[in-house]
């Protein structure tokens, strides 16, 4: 007989599976006629429901079976033996304390959340894609509107922010030695982002805390207006941002924000992505403007002499294509510098518009 027969005989053969079924049905039988039967029983049935808990991708399910088999397989035996194995059930118990925690935790997140309009109007247009509802009521609960009146300053460049605000009805004015820069409005929620941030914070830090903690907010909004006239005396050409008109904001202290986001990972990385989108978005629609700039005195130069050669058309064609400039856009180029579709096409002006046109130089 080959040694490579005998070795897998050993392994394999009939005698090797009874004495496994033998050894196997003595330990079941030990587990359920010991001298006491029900811990040996409940053991094996905390077994299964551990077994069957690393099977699980529901995580509320997942930890149910872990609890049921610590309780099972680890608690009530402990308690149970005599003389009472009190280390082992302490270790199974805070194995259970955990596993219920996050129960509670899960169970919570199961209750139906219930919003007014306006929280549920801004939760859709803004932080949907971002926070789950549960996270959105965690914002709500360290969060509050604040009407403003026309006139009233919000913001100052290079003063710290010390919370972040959003445009919930309304707008603002970016001003710069007292001239008018840009203006930002709440847009109707069918638009894509309706609600403006005024001033994303670079970092989810809030600025040291100036007052008393004791003082009440009459101090924090002196303070307030004390930091916008200090920074408004220091540099005279900062941007401010002023209510245009009656606004709502909903405003969230940046020091509360802060802490929430640190107890709640998933939450931090849920704005952050928030906050570089607008951030990519506004980059994107500042080179869109600039490149319509550009475009338009593009054209303006390209049809100085009344007429436009097929190479220069063809590289004004380009950069239109290269920046995505709209027909609407092109259409306003020809506009300002007196120039139709049909005469773009011909690659001239009409003869007698022409010689309008140098009579008017």
């Amino acid at each position: 007989m080959s040694p490579k027969f005998t070795l897998n005989r050993l392994l394999f053969g009939s005698p090797l599976r009874k004495v496994q079924k033998k050894w196997f049905m003595a330990q079941v039988r030990r587990s359920v006629y010991e001298p006491t039967p029900t811990i040996g029983i409940l053991q094996i049935i905390g077994g299964v429901a551990t077994l069957a808990a690393y099977n699980s991708t529901d995580q509320l399910t997942l930890r149910m079976l872990f609890a049921t088999g610590t309780i099972l397989g680890g608690v009530i035996p402990n308690l149970a033996r005599k003389p009472t194995l009190i280390l082992p059930a302490i270790w199974s118990g805070l194995f259970l304390s955990i596993n219920g925690s996050r129960i509670a935790e899960l169970l919570m997140a199961k209750v139906p959340l219930t919003f007014d309009a306006t929280d549920l109007k801004v939760y859709e247009t803004t932080y949907y894609k971002y926070l789950t509802p549960n996270q959105y009521k965690k914002l709500l609960d360290i969060s509050h509107y604040e009407t403003v009146q026309k006139g009233t300053r919000l913001k100052a460049e290079n003063v710290p922010s010390t919370s972040l605000q959003l445009i919930v009805k309304g707008g603002v004015r970016l001003e710069s030695v007292s001239e008018e820069v840009a203006v930002v409005k709440a847009e109707e929620p069918t638009q894509p982002n309706p609600f403006k941030f005024i001033g994303i914070p670079r970092h989810l830090e809030a600025p040291e805390n100036r007052e008393d903690e004791d003082g009440d907010e009459d101090e924090d909004e002196q303070a307030k207006k004390r930091r916008l006239e200090e920074a408004k005396e220091t540099d005279n050409t900062a941007v401010e941002v002023i209510a245009g008109e009656e606004t709502e904001l909903m405003v969230t202290p940046l020091a509360e924000l802060k802490k929430l986001l640190n107890d709640n990972p998933e939450m931090k990385l849920g704005l952050l992505t928030l906050f570089h989108e607008r951030l990519l978005q506004k980059v994107l629609i500042r080179d869109k403007s600039l490149s319509v700039k550009r475009y338009f005195a593009m054209v303006k130069v390209a049809v100085s002499e009344g007429v436009i050669e097929g190479d220069v058309k063809r590289a004004i064609k380009k950069f239109r294509r290269d920046h995505s400039i709209s027909k609407i856009q092109h259409r306003e180029a020809l506009a300002a510098v007196n120039w139709t579709s049909e005469d773009w096409h011909a690659g001239a002006k009409e003869s007698g518009e022409k010689g309008a046109e140098q009579g008017r130089r």
